[in-house]
């Protein structure tokens, strides 16, 4: 029985956790997708990673 009790909180822990993980990460994509801004990502989409791109960039 103690062993029960042991794996109880671990077994109900572990779905939260990855629940929790998934939403998580579910909303950083949403937010990352419409406000690449707040990463500092703009400068990167723009330049397609090519920091010598510049405005060349059909970005």
């Amino acid at each position: 029985m103690r062993v029960a009790w042991a794996v109880l909180p671990v077994g109900i822990l572990i779905p939260l956790g990855l629940a929790n993980l998934a939403a998580y990460i579910v909303i950083l994509l949403i937010i990352f997708a419409n406000y690449p801004q707040f990463f500092g990502m703009q400068d990167f989409l723009r330049t397609r990673g090519n920091p010598g791109a510049g405005e060349e960039s059909i970005w």
